[in-house]
């Protein structure tokens, strides 16, 4: 299955009353280069897509591939959290959640609070699908480090686990 494909699919879940959130993401696609929270994480998440979709046609002759893939789009996830929360901070005038780390749940769980704080939409049954996945990725990488060093930074070597996305 293409990537575009797999995508699309995923979209189409995407409640209704979330899809202002995501328009307004599509109207900063620009080409125009500046390091915002915005563009790295549109960058990640694009450098992934394009990864991937080249990573498919060749699987699994290449498997060395899925470390730095799987980084990829665990660093999106988290750039994708950071600006969000930039995003409700900025709307709400609140920046009293701490983004300088790696933990996805701890990000997922500050944007949960300052949307329930500015009044968004919620859908339960997304946010669940949505923590599912976090939490997945957590639980085989809770810090970034996993995916891209091949032990911790107490010299302890990272187990080479199957990743399923």
């Amino acid at each position: 299955m293409d990537i575009q494909k797999l995508v699309e699919k995923e979209v189409a879940k995407i409640p209704q009353d979330l899809e202002p959130v995501f328009e307004r993401a599509k109207q900063g696609d620009s080409d125009e280069v500046t390091m915002t929270m915005s563009y790295m994480a549109y960058a990640y998440g694009k450098g992934f897509t394009e990864y991937a979709e080249r990573a498919l046609d060749d699987w699994p002759k290449k498997d060395y591939i899925i470390q730095p893939m799987v980084y990829l789009a665990r660093h999106s996830m988290e750039l994708s959290l950071k600006w969000a929360i930039e995003e409700y901070e900025d709307y709400l005038g609140d920046y009293s959640e701490e983004t300088d780390h790696h933990g996805l749940i701890k990000l997922w769980n500050s944007l949960i609070k300052l949307m329930e704080k500015a009044g968004a939409p919620t859908n339960p049954q997304f946010s669940v699908q949505c923590q599912r996945l976090l939490n997945h990725i957590h639980e085989t990488d809770p810090d970034g480090e996993q995916f891209r060093y091949p032990h911790n930074k107490a010299g302890e070597k990272f187990e080479l686990g199957p990743v399923v996305i």
